[in-house]
């Protein structure tokens, strides 16, 4: 699982204010204190769980593009093993 600091780090990248992108990054793996590896069924998918976070911040553009970069680089590290290895470099760097 991707750390927070990457998240932030690709959130940065976009000009996404750093501790917006910290506060959201949070909520979105919050679920993983009580349901571990499967925490992606909440705040992951655009559902009702992920809108009723999203409106907390008035659904605002950063906000909204930070939640989808925690989306793609979750799945791509899941998914890409190149992608997940670059990003395992990347951490050591952050």
């Amino acid at each position: 699982m991707p750390s927070r600091k990457l998240h932030n780090f690709f959130c940065k990248i976009f000009g996404i204010d750093e501790k917006l992108a910290n506060r959201i990054n949070k909520e979105i793996d919050y679920p993983s204190k009580f349901l571990g590896k499967k925490h992606r069924i909440l705040f992951h998918d655009f559902d009702l769980s992920t809108i009723l976070l999203l409106s907390k911040y008035k659904f605002s553009p950063e906000v909204l593009t930070a939640w989808y970069l925690h989306k793609i680089v979750d799945e791509l590290y899941s998914k890409d093993k190149n992608f997940r290895e670059l990003c395992k470099m990347l951490e050591k760097l952050l």
